[in-house]
């Protein structure tokens, strides 16, 4: 059962005729939030924990990754003798561990490390360190979270083109080679060329990889005559064998240049440019079966250089165009069928006219059924320089976008690097120093962007199952979200419970962990298979009301303490 609600305040609306039913549990709710009731909370930047960096905090190149809920940060500081340091949150940032220096063993680890990246309980993180002998690439390993770490060589001296950590294998590329490691990076097998024996190595100009699931995909230019030709291949024995022959990505007689390759849970997407415009083919095999022809992005004007971004079904190719005349603006086109026609005309996205300097587009972001687009704007020309950032948000493939209203931060040094665990986006970046602006340099800071993130307080019913309460994408202003509920007594009543974040209180086996604000009546669904009750609800968060709210679900369930069990309080922040 699905049910549809648009969040205003402080209207709730009864979508079931349990009202007397549930009336003792709604009573129990409202006398139990009177004396933490607090205003909606307000989203704010909080700063990463200081202790360990000199003074002034001068740190650069920050680095994040999110694994369920660890995050951690690292970045690099103006310290010779410590010039990395990290903290981690093991629960979603809400905490960090005192910033320290990392220096797993006895090894010192270069602030320009050039990896980081978290999978489950596992991290790795890659630098290269130089010496009056040469350098060395390393490779810091945890399978704890980064609570103890082993360091391992690399398999090469140099830093590499890309590194993949699928499920305790890593996968190394340098140039047109590949490396593996099936033992977290203790031994290495390789080197092995990209494609297969057809490749004409010494002619390769780029490599674009990806690697998950043991399938190892790959796109690269090479250098026919005078002119390139772009190619693809897939690999899953780790590039020992490739497909029979490289997939040519245009006619032989033609130059061809890679322009982006997309891999999606459902899709892969490659898009190249020839002499006459921009094209996009696509599998859905991983590579095994193509398009019977590719498709023309004849939608997209001509002399521009688009970024292609996919959300798993739509495909959008977004660029920006200089003011001649008129204001900058962010264009888009898109495709409703992972590539295979586009719609026309292109779609504005959004436009800037302010004094300072445009700078454009600096990242794209995306989801399931989810795309972010990133525009950041220097907004004084001179000492210390400050930069905006504007996020656009779409989740109906590109056709209209939310939250280009206002700067994401306003006093800004660095590219807002993000991460996403699928359910909630973090971002770290750098403000500037309360000194002039020097080198790069500025205060780390980490944000919670948006997203859903638990807080506990669950309380179990009939057969030890405690009621989980998820979202199923990052919720955006005029977008709607799907709240999913699960685990619940088949048929029972129950309550979704809406309103703000409060100190939890001890209630039937519980915590209580929300102030109601609009509770909604429901009455769970029979079994499905082995899935025990459960609800779905749609709901859309319009302009107005705050970034910052929480769910909690109450059902009612004579198997539970009390007569009631609890999901745990799910805070929500919208993007």
């Amino acid at each position: 059962m699905t049910i549809q609600h648009n969040l205003v305040l402080p209207v709730g609306r009864r979508t079931s005729p349990c009202m007397g039913l549930l009336m003792w549990l709604t009573t129990l709710l409202a006398t139990a939030a009177l004396p933490g009731q607090h205003a909606w909370p307000i989203w704010m930047s909080s700063q990463v924990p200081d202790s360990g960096i000199p003074e002034p905090a001068r740190v650069w190149r920050s680095h994040l990754a999110v694994a369920g809920a660890a995050v951690y940060a690292f970045w690099g500081v103006e310290d010779p003798a410590n010039p990395t340091l990290w903290s981690r949150s093991l629960d979603y940032g809400r905490t960090w561990s005192p910033m320290a220096p990392f220096r797993p063993g006895t090894v010192p680890v270069s602030g320009a490390f050039t990896r980081l990246i978290a999978n489950g309980t596992d991290v790795l993180v890659h630098w290269v360190e130089g010496s009056a002998t040469g350098s060395r690439s390393l490779l810091a390993v945890s399978s704890d979270r980064g609570t103890s770490w082993t360091v391992r060589p690399g398999p090469l001296s140099t830093e590499p083109n890309h590194l993949f950590d699928d499920g305790g294998t890593i996968l190394w590329s340098s140039g047109p080679w590949l490396f593996s490691s099936t033992d977290r990076g203790a031994s290495w097998q390789g080197p092995r060329p990209i494609g297969g024996p057809g490749t004409q190595l010494a002619q390769v100009q780029s490599v674009r990889l990806h690697f998950a699931g043991g399938v190892l995909q790959a796109a690269w230019d090479e250098l026919v005559g005078s002119a390139t030709q772009a190619f693809y291949s897939r690999s899953t024995d780790l590039g020992v064998t490739w497909l029979p022959t490289a997939r040519a990505l245009a006619a032989a007689s033609s130059w061809s240049q890679l322009a982006d390759f997309l891999v999606t849970p459902t899709a892969t997407i490659l898009a190249w440019s020839d002499a006459s415009g921009y094209y996009v083919d696509r599998s859905f095999d991983a590579g095994l079966s193509w398009l019977p022809a590719p498709s023309a992005v004849a939608t997209l004007p001509a002399g521009e250089f688009p970024i292609f971004v996919s959300d798993g079904e739509n495909v959008l190719a977004v660029w920006q165009e200089p003011p001649i005349p008129g204001p900058y603006r962010v264009r888009c086109v898109r495709s409703p069928d992972h590539g295979r026609t586009w719609t026309a005309p292109p779609i504005d996205m959004f436009s800037l006219s302010l004094s300072g300097r445009y700078i454009g587009i600096s990242g794209l972001h995306s989801e399931n059924g989810w795309v972010a687009v990133t525009v950041r704007h220097l907004n004084r020309s001179w000492l210390p320089q400050s930069l905006e950032y504007y996020r656009l948000v779409t989740r109906d493939g590109g056709v209209t976008w939310s939250g280009a209203g206002g700067a994401i931060e306003a006093e800004c040094q660095g590219v807002p690097f993000l991460a996403s665990n699928g359910t909630y986006l973090g971002g770290i970046w750098q403000n500037e120093l309360p000194l002039p602006y020097i080198n790069g340099y500025g205060n780390c800071l980490f944000d919670w962007f948006a997203g859903a993130r638990p807080l506990g307080g669950g309380a179990a019913g009939t057969g030890g199952s405690t009621p989980a309460l998820t979202i199923d994408k990052i919720p955006t202003y005029g977008f709607d979200s799907e709240l999913q509920l699960r685990g619940g007594l088949p048929g029972a009543a129950a309550i979704l419970s809406f309103g703000t974040l409060r100190s939890p209180i001890a209630v039937l086996g519980g915590q209580l962990r929300i102030d109601p604000v609009v509770n909604l009546f429901v009455t769970l669904d029979g079994p499905t298979g082995a899935m025990p009750g459960g609800v779905d609800h749609s709901f859309r968060v319009h302009f107005g009301v705050p970034a910052d709210f929480c769910w909690q679900a109450f059902v009612l369930d004579p198997g539970a303490s009390g007569g009631v069990a609890m999901s745990e309080g799910i805070e929500v922040r919208v993007y």
